[in-house]
């Protein structure tokens, strides 16, 4: 991992889920492996293995770092490897967008029968330059046509960014890996009897002299899907102790005194921490303070690249996420969808276009990419920490209370044990308590006012 305090790559030895698998239940099979001595981790090496493989991942967790690593150790080893930008791919040739050594390298990869590594990173930022996905594969399929058996190729993506069926549709379609089995030599009498009869054909082969055995062996091998997870206790001491900074014992200390270590699992949380560190006395603040502090350095995570990332202010997204929050609070449920309006009937997810209908389609999806929000599994999300959920939704009651609601009705609003939270036939009403949450019909000028 690299950044601005320090240059060099921190190896993690970073761990990847299958996308399948459930994240609370592969953790806590993972933690209970570790306790009887019998882990079993997909690491980098499995992710390799599978020679056709996306590396799906939340904003700040390493993923480009650890890309361009894979590519430099491989390289390093004697095999072509390179890392390259998928949209770099759009309107020019992979050898145009290599630089001139990984281009020679490359021309000579397919002049030899060595085997080579392409890792692409990453198709949401083709996405948000407004490059061609399909195109940018194109490219890339032509660049390594005929050679295609020889490569192994890894694209990443953010998970929010992450189109479970026209995505994986068109990478299958285009670099999946088809294996054909070596012929086997014709031996004794065959043999010789083919000989004869291909000599009498004037050296043709007649189609039934063909042998269809080893076609129907070709093999077609799809993507595998993994999450890049997030870090655990030993990663994250490692990644403390790589960076140097003072006190680090003490420091380690106060995450966990200040019970910020479910906060700090991703390699931006940590330098964001340590940034606090350093600039407040070597001191962190309380749980709340801490809790702040890493919710609006999540809101404000983004890409300048990216239009509708510009056009929200911290105070709009922090009540956009605390109106959600609440919602699942008072829904008694984890995930809102994503990307899927098929979905947006099922009654266990929140309706996200429903539940703000003041904002577009666009700030809502750049909404869900902040790193607040965690992959559940595709197609929906849920917040990072379940402690983030619980404090914004303690931002969103408190907007209403100074928007003038009475404290009764948010108070009634908590304790009640039955909320008719799903329920579509919830009167609307104008004044600053309407808040069907489920629904969506919330007053618009609540989500707009910011919170103090």
């Amino acid at each position: 991992m690299t950044n601005d305090k320090c240059t060099h790559y921190v190896d993690l030895a970073r761990n990847f889920r299958p996308i399948e698998e459930d994240a609370s239940e592969y953790r806590s099979t993972r933690e209970l492996r570790h306790m009887l001595g019998t882990s079993t981790e997909s690491d980098w090496e499995t992710v390799l293995k599978a020679r056709r493989a996306v590396v799906l991942a939340e904003a700040g967790n390493g993923k480009t770092e650890e890309f361009k690593e894979q590519a430099r150790r491989i390289a390093s080893a004697g095999d072509f490897a390179c890392f390259v930008p998928v949209e770099d791919l759009d309107d020019r040739s992979l050898e145009d967008a290599l630089d001139p050594d990984d281009a020679d390298r490359f021309s000579s990869w397919r002049e030899n029968n060595g085997h080579g590594h392409f890792f692409v990173d990453s198709v949401d930022e083709a996405r948000l330059t407004n490059k061609s996905l399909p195109r940018c594969v194109r490219s890339l399929q032509k660049a390594i046509h005929g050679h295609a058996e020889r490569a192994t190729i890894v694209i990443s993506c953010r998970w929010s960014d992450w189109d479970p069926n026209h995505d994986i549709r068109l990478l299958n379609d285009k670099l999946s890996l088809v294996t054909h089995p070596p012929a086997e030599p014709e031996k004794g009498e065959a043999a010789l009897i083919a000989l004869v009869q291909r000599d009498q054909n004037g050296g043709r082969v007649e189609d039934d002299d063909i042998d269809d055995t080893a076609t129907t062996k070709t093999k077609a091998s799809g993507f595998s899907i993994y999450v890049l997870e997030s870090l655990d206790d030993q990663q994250r001491n490692k990644f403390i102790e790589a960076h140097g900074i003072e006190n680090a014992a003490n420091f380690r200390q106060e995450l966990i005194k200040n019970g910020l270590l479910p906060l700090a699992d991703r390699p931006k949380d940590l330098l964001d921490f340590i940034g606090y560190w350093q600039n407040h006395e070597q001191r962190l603040g309380s749980r709340t303070d801490m809790l702040s502090y890493v919710i609006d350095k999540r809101l404000t995570e983004g890409n300048k690249n990216r239009r509708e990332d510009s056009t929200l202010a911290i105070a709009e997204l922090r009540l956009g996420a605390a109106r959600i929050a609440a919602a699942m609070v008072l829904g008694k449920t984890l995930h809102i969808a994503v990307d899927q309006p098929a979905q947006r009937n099922d009654e266990q997810w929140l309706d996200p276009i429903a539940l703000l209908p003041e904002r577009s389609e666009a700030e809502i999806s750049s909404l869900l990419r902040k790193g607040v929000f965690a992959p559940a599994s595709l197609g929906r999300a849920k917040f990072h920490h379940r402690e983030t959920m619980e404090y914004l939704a303690a931002v969103w009651f408190k907007h209403l209370l100074d928007q003038g609601c009475p404290y009764s009705t948010v108070r009634d609003q908590l304790i009640a044990v039955q909320v008719q939270i799903f329920a579509d036939g919830i009167a609307e009403r104008s004044d600053p308590c309407a808040t069907t949450a489920m629904t969506g019909r919330l007053n618009g000028t609540m989500f707009r006012s910011g919170v103090s």
